[in-house]
């Protein structure tokens, strides 16, 4: 079995259409075998009923005008018994040496031997005729007054086999013709009942497809039976992940407020140090705050990504949620004012929860902030059908080459003097890639540090 032979088998479609085939070509060519044997019988029974027919005509034609001298009143029906080595041939003979036989049969004489079977009275002989033919033959002893007397007759009526042969390969061809038609309706019929009866794993198939891409939330009911528990199945299970989402969320939030008061405690306590001028002590404070910081986001970013489902993930409006970070941004910060620059469709929208794009985009605006120096831009389009990429610029120092593979590293810091855990960055990338999205950096036109994030367009 070959490898094409064995990768069909790998496909329900595959499985059902070669085991249809194997059984229609074994029924089929059964048919023709049973068929052509109950042909050949019935066309034998044919020739025998025809034989003996010719048989009686001869016992009652068959007359002895001396010993040993035969002739028939009346010649028999068939014309084939006068043409030479026609095929039928009839033969009587006596024990005393007479002999009559027709036309057909030329200067040939038939033998008895091997007989076939007896029915009625009558038996059957495969007898060797003119030129080594096989002759089916009906072959009687009968007494009777021919003129001279009772006597003994051997009566022979013979057809060539060939005859019979001949037809029953013709009905054969002809069989194995109709059987191929049949052959071809029936896969065809099968081809049908397949592709039908599988629509509905390829209505799953589509429907799976566009559960991933957001455009569905769950598979719909409108299946049949044997289908129906399967559906179920897989709608409880996206149910339950997003409830477990839901709650993985909800718990990275408890756990994010649970440990702001504390750190910003712990924060004011190592101002009042610093205050008393105990620096030692603040400096070693300052750093385990900065440590569990660290852990804490990157706990609370695991724990977002695990509940990030891009398949079940709702529309989000580009533009209203930068204005809304925008606008937080402006109202928590009271730094040096910032150039906000905007250029977003208002009808351009992503496939992504919007919790996970204010994360991203949160992260970005926010490294964007602490670096510029007057301006940041943000940018967005289409840049094909279901594609948009959304660009964020500041207009601060930049990077160096070398340093934009390292931006994206977790608790990467390229200048140790800022605030921050070095995991913005990195937390963005991560729900970035959790949605499949790509996040790049680049050498903005501003003169700073650009991100470009390319993502799915939700209609």
């Amino acid at each position: 079995m070959n490898k094409s032979t064995l990768s069909t088998f790998h496909t329900l479609k595959g499985r059902l259409i070669l085991l249809s085939v194997g059984i229609f070509a074994i029924a089929l060519v059964v048919a023709w075998f049973a068929l052509s044997n109950l042909f050949e019988k019935h066309v034998e029974a044919r020739i025998q009923s025809e034989l003996t027919n010719h048989l009686n005509q001869l016992i009652l034609s068959i007359k002895e005008n001396k010993p040993g001298k035969l002739s028939l009143q009346k010649p028999l029906s068939d014309p084939r018994f006068n043409q030479p080595f026609s095929g039928l041939y009839w033969q009587v003979s006596s024990k005393d040496g007479g002999l009559l036989k027709s036309r057909s049969l030329w200067d040939f004489k038939l033998g008895v031997s091997n007989k076939i079977k007896t029915a009625n009275g009558l038996q059957e002989y495969s007898i060797n005729g003119p030129d080594d033919s096989e002759l089916f033959s009906m072959v009687q002893y009968v007494s009777l007054d021919a003129g001279s007397g009772e006597k003994f007759f051997l009566m022979i009526v013979s057809l060539d086999h060939s005859e019979i042969t001949k037809a029953v390969d013709n009905f054969s061809y002809d069989l194995a013709l109709a059987l191929g038609t049949l052959a071809i309706i029936l896969l065809i019929t099968v081809l049908i009942q397949v592709f039908v009866g599988l629509a509905p794993l390829r209505k799953i198939k589509t429907e799976l497809a566009q559960l991933q891409s957001g455009e569905r939330q769950n598979l719909d009911d409108s299946y049949p039976e044997e289908v129906l528990p399967v559906i179920k199945q897989i709608n409880d299970f996206i149910k339950s992940q997003e409830i477990a989402a839901e709650r993985g969320r909800a718990r990275a939030s408890d756990l994010a407020h649970g440990f702001k008061t504390p750190l910003s405690i712990l924060t004011a306590e190592a101002r009042r140090l610093e205050a008393q001028g105990n620096t030692h002590s603040t400096q070693i404070l300052r750093q385990q705050i900065t440590i569990m910081r660290q852990h804490v986001e990157r706990e609370l970013a695991r724990a977002k990504l695990q509940s990030i489902q891009p398949q079940t993930s709702k529309k989000t409006n580009i533009k209203d949620t930068i204005e809304k970070l925008i606008a937080t941004f402006e109202r928590l910060t009271d730094e040096r004012p910032i150039n906000w620059i905007i250029d977003i469709p208002a009808d351009l929208s992503i496939q992504m929860d919007s919790g996970d794009f204010v994360e991203v985009c949160g992260n970005l605006l926010e490294n964007a902030q602490k670096w510029s120096k007057t301006s940041i831009a943000i940018y967005a389009k289409k840049i094909r059908n279901d594609r948009v990429v959304l660009e964020i610029e500041d207009d601060g120092p930049g990077v160096e080459d070398s340093q934009l593979e390292e931006i994206l590293q977790r608790g990467k810091r390229l200048d140790e003097t800022t605030n921050g855990t070095g995991l913005g960055l990195a937390i963005a990338n991560d729900i970035m890639q959790a949605y499949h999205y790509s996040l790049e950096p680049y050498h903005a036109k501003r003169g700073g540090l650009g991100m470009r994030l390319f993502m799915t367009i939700k209609d």
